[in-house]
């Protein structure tokens, strides 16, 4: 069973990524979070095994600075960014903070399945 911890500041978002993940038996959401400092929060108390990170939150810590520390703290959990920007700027800054992954908001389910499958081999 794949853990995963889903972070993103908008609840219907996360809700329906919940609906998605819960279709496939081997992928268990242990926790869902609206901010960076949630996020750091429910890794220490859930140790998933994969994280979908949004990167665009507005309130406390953005995206890439609770993957920085989730990263330094857990190294075997793995980080997929999970966003709406395909810019190369986005995406070199996820590389700098040790992402596993970058998946866009835009991608079909079997893709964000696979995301998490690849990272977690």
């Amino acid at each position: 069973m794949i853990k995963v911890l889903l972070v993103d500041d908008h609840v219907l978002i996360r809700k329906g990524i919940v609906l998605l993940l819960n279709n496939f038996p081997d992928i268990e959401v242990v926790g869902e979070a609206d901010n960076g400092e949630e996020a750091i929060q429910l890794t220490y108390q859930h140790e998933p095994d994969v994280i979908l990170m949004d990167i665009s939150i507005p309130d406390g810590l953005d995206g890439f600075t609770a993957t920085k520390e989730i990263k330094k703290n857990f190294p075997k959990t793995k980080v997929v960014i999970l966003t709406m920007h395909n810019e190369t700027a986005y995406i070199q800054q996820a590389i700098e903070v040790d992402a596993d992954g970058y998946i866009l908001k835009n991608s079909e389910g079997g893709e964000m399945y696979e995301a998490i499958q690849t990272v977690f081999t």
